[in-house]
């Protein structure tokens, strides 16, 4: 069974918290149900009949919680979830992270960003 990154990074997101691809979010925003995760795949590579050679992937997650401490606990779970993607083929190298409060809504978020690639 070939490794598909959507369904392996959704596995590794959802273990933690309640998690949504970025266009069911969007369509949904009134529902979401907080904490969850958003996250957005990206695809890099070269297609070809036989699926997709020197595939790499841009990866954001968006984590959106009530608390800061459950941010943060979230955010380090995810990360290692992620990170566990090499045992499944997959290379994932952390890009950057961003921290913030949204004041409107009161809820504080974390932007974490990574680049993926498939071996």
């Amino acid at each position: 069974m070939e490794n598909n990154i959507k369904t392996d990074l959704y596995a590794a997101l959802s273990q933690v918290i309640e998690t949504f691809p970025v266009i069911v979010a969007y369509e949904e925003q009134t529902s979401l149900h907080i904490p969850c995760a958003i996250y957005h795949i990206k695809e890099n590579g070269t297609k070809t009949k036989e699926g997709m050679k020197n595939a790499s992937y841009e990866v954001n997650i968006i984590i959106w919680t009530k608390q800061h401490d459950d941010l943060i606990v979230k955010a380090e779970a995810i990360k290692r979830n992620v990170a566990a993607l090499q045992d499944k083929k997959y290379n994932p190298v952390f890009v950057s992270s961003d921290e913030g409060f949204d004041g409107e809504d009161r809820l504080y978020y974390i932007e974490i960003n990574y680049n993926i690639k498939k071996f």
